[in-house]
């Protein structure tokens, strides 16, 4: 079986090594792992390091040692949602991570979602170090959304108990929101501590627009026109659909407006429902946004959008939004709320008309937009950057393992990579 990492060692750990499971194509520029690798690199500020077990597929990160699973060479998923392949996918991903902390010996185990829970806790076991579970939503409403398995009946009862039984295995919990567990158990029944983590950004990688940057121009949107943004997954419970409705109203009262849907897998499904709406170029499609040049596209909008109809799953592209200082229509849930607060403008999930209401209101009252975009910058930078959420992460660490938080930040920058993969796990092969 052929493994293989990339990896610059940069920091030493002095407060431990994690090793983060990763269930799913690390890194493929969506916000799930957007929160995991920004997790990584809190911690890493507060004198962690980490290593990350993921599948064969996905980009490198630099200065961060990743090994990947056995190459599938059949599958090329890189998309959020559920498959069938990942059933033996995560068989070998347990093999990979076994011989991952038979080679480092963690000090704990991070397992991202419910998959990884499951890998981690076997791991756990094997090699006696604590575990720590982190959920972003709800394994059988994700399931549901996706159509992977029925809204009732055995088989939906089935990974129903399933997820009830893997939330009991951590040693502790971190939740991306309050809702994270919805369906499944309030924060107050779990049996293990939990801890909500709120998605963070790091605002000085998302900063507005500077005077002179011509950010349009440089990546080639209009000049002339009123940008109104969305970043993430083209899928139905990201309420794209919701959206392109949405935008033939603001188009039909504002004609100089135009939406820039970033983002991907369907790319040419949603293309083919804006033509059906007659939006023509009033809808511009860049496909994906590698997320380094996320805070360029978003920097260059006018307004940040999110119809997003998953009411348990965390929204963290309202932080970006938020950070580059844009005015931001969303869907008025309780994750939306927990993390807007009263500085966004917010229209009902699934309804089209008011989410456009919306997005005219701030068109209509551009007063209204700025006063918005400023308190939404001021809440980002007071009460949801990452160094906040760094020190909660490293405390539920210190928990774990019976250890004092560290007392002093480390914040070095990350090098240049200084290999590409060649290095290898002990007798193997490089893929």
């Amino acid at each position: 079986m052929s493994e293989y990492y990339t990896t610059t060692t940069h920091n030493k750990g002095s407060a431990g090594h994690v090793l983060d499971i990763a269930p799913t194509p690390f890194f493929s520029d969506r916000g799930c792992h957007v929160r995991i690798i920004e997790e990584i690199r809190a911690a890493e500020r507060e004198g962690y390091r980490a290593t990350v077990v993921t599948y064969h597929l996905g980009k490198d990160v630099e200065g961060l040692t990743i090994y990947r699973s056995l190459n599938v060479p059949w599958y090329k998923k890189l998309s959020a949602g559920p498959s069938i392949h990942q059933f033996y996918l995560d068989v070998l991903l347990l093999w990979t991570g076994f011989r991952a902390c038979w080679r480092d010996k963690p000090t704990l185990i991070h397992a991202h979602l419910h998959e990884g829970i499951g890998i981690g806790k076997v791991l756990s076991v094997l090699f006696r170090v604590p575990l720590v579970g982190d959920l972003q939503g709800s394994l059988v409403g994700e399931l549901v959304q996706h159509h992977f398995i029925p809204k009732q009946g055995i088989i939906h009862n089935l990974f129903r108990a399933a997820e009830r039984w893997l939330i009991r295995w951590p040693d502790h919990l971190v939740l991306s929101s309050d809702r994270a567990t919805e369906g499944v158990a309030e924060l107050d029944q779990l049996t293990v501590p939990a801890t909500v983590l709120d998605d963070g950004v790091d605002e000085n990688a998302f900063p507005p627009e500077a005077p002179g940057e011509n950010l349009r121009e440089k990546l080639g949107l209009p000049l002339d026109k009123k940008l109104v943004g969305f970043l993430g997954v083209l899928n139905e419970y990201q309420g794209v659909s919701v959206m392109l409705r949405a935008a033939k109203r603001v188009v039909e009262k504002h004609p100089d407006v135009v939406f820039v849907v970033m983002g991907y897998p369907k790319v040419e499904h949603y293309q083919g429902v804006a033509e059906e709406l007659g939006l023509g170029d009033a809808v511009m499609f860049p496909g994906r946004i590698p997320y380094e040049q996320a805070r360029d596209y978003l920097a260059a909008c006018d307004i940040g959008f999110s119809a997003k109809a998953d009411v348990t799953e965390a929204n963290g592209k309202l932080l970006n939004y938020m950070a580059v200082g844009l005015p931001i229509v969303a869907t008025d849930t309780r994750v939306n709320r927990s993390l807007l607060n009263d500085t966004a403008l917010y229209g009902q999930v699934e309804d089209e008309v008011s989410l456009a209401d919306a997005v005219c209101r701030y068109l209509d009252e551009p007063a209204l937009a700025e006063e918005k975009a400023r308190a939404g910058r001021r809440r980002v930078i007071d009460k949801l950057t990452w160094a906040a959420g760094g020190r909660k992460l490293v405390a539920v660490y210190a928990a774990v393992t019976g250890q004092k938080p560290p007392t002093k930040p480390q914040d070095t920058p990350r090098p240049p990579v200084e290999s590409t993969g060649t290095p290898s796990l002990p007798s193997e092969k490089v893929a």
